[in-house]
């Protein structure tokens, strides 16, 4: 799938760069920035085998001296290095060759959509798209935090599609509340429900981990979160709320329900060991 980026306005376009910029500080933030030639790793320290912990991204043709054959092998030795026991690369511009060469190494790609609102300003009023009404509630507490853990005990799958341990999960999310990230627990009537994430990145509220327990799915509360944020987004006066959602998920059926619009598309490429 591919985004005429020439019918977007200047300032949608910047947007979308904006909102691709925002999944790269959410990896960076905390993290242990290695430059690579035509890359950079980041991976934070003892939670690199994590998924989350350790990726490679920012990846450009122009600064790589060698073959990408053998610019992958080097990367590779880097990440396992750092402790990353299954590689990540992400790829938003078209590298063709080296894309042949991931699948031919067993990588699998899975593509990831971007999704903004940029009515915020335009438009004041308050667009529920659900009947259904949550409370952000922020994580402060080591209470909330024992909260958190055994939400992401009960789903065992991390928002990100990969199987991650929950006490490393919230460990890696509470590191980076340090530097910008802030977590909520999603509340109805003070019952914990799901938890989300979110960073102010200039003039955009960018929506992170977005997670459901299984006993409270299929109630929109998903769909409800999103609507919080936006009012959150609204209070804070930004431009646009964004999110990512991989291709054909549910993620993806949550925040077209609650009105975001596809505005770019990034590919994360994974195996699962070396």
């Amino acid at each position: 799938m591919t985004f005429n980026q020439s019918a977007q306005s200047t300032n949608s376009s910047q947007l979308a760069q904006l909102l691709l910029e925002s999944d790269r500080l959410y990896f960076e933030i905390s993290a242990q920035i290695k430059p690579y030639p035509g890359a950079v790793i980041a991976a934070m320290p003892t939670l690199a085998h994590t998924a989350a912990g350790c990726v490679a991204h920012r990846i450009m043709d122009q600064d790589r001296t060698t073959s990408w054959q053998t610019w992958l092998k080097g990367l590779e030795h880097e990440l396992q290095h750092l402790g990353c026991v299954a590689p990540r690369l992400y790829l938003d511009t078209p590298l063709l060759d080296l894309e042949w060469i991931l699948k031919e190494q067993g990588y699998i790609p899975q593509i990831e959509i971007g999704f903004l609102d940029q009515t915020l300003l335009q438009d004041r009023q308050t667009t529920q798209t659900t009947h259904v009404s949550v409370a952000l509630r922020p994580v402060l507490t080591e209470h909330d935090w024992q909260q958190k853990v055994k939400l992401h005990q009960a789903i065992q799958v991390g928002p990100d599609g990969h199987v991650t341990d929950a006490a490393d999960w919230v460990e890696l999310e509470r590191r980076k509340c340090q530097t910008g990230l802030r977590i909520y627990l999603v509340c109805i009537e003070h019952e914990v429900c799901g938890s989300v994430g979110a960073m102010e990145i200039d003039e955009l509220l960018r929506l992170k981990n977005l997670v459901i327990h299984p006993a409270w799915r299929r109630q929109g509360i998903a769909q409800a979160t999103v609507e919080a944020l936006r009012q959150e987004a609204r209070r804070l006066n930004k431009e646009a709320l964004g999110c990512f959602a991989l291709l054909n998920s549910a993620g993806q059926r949550v925040y077209e329900r609650a009105g975001l619009t596809m505005a770019t598309q990034q590919t994360e490429w994974q195996k699962s060991e070396f």
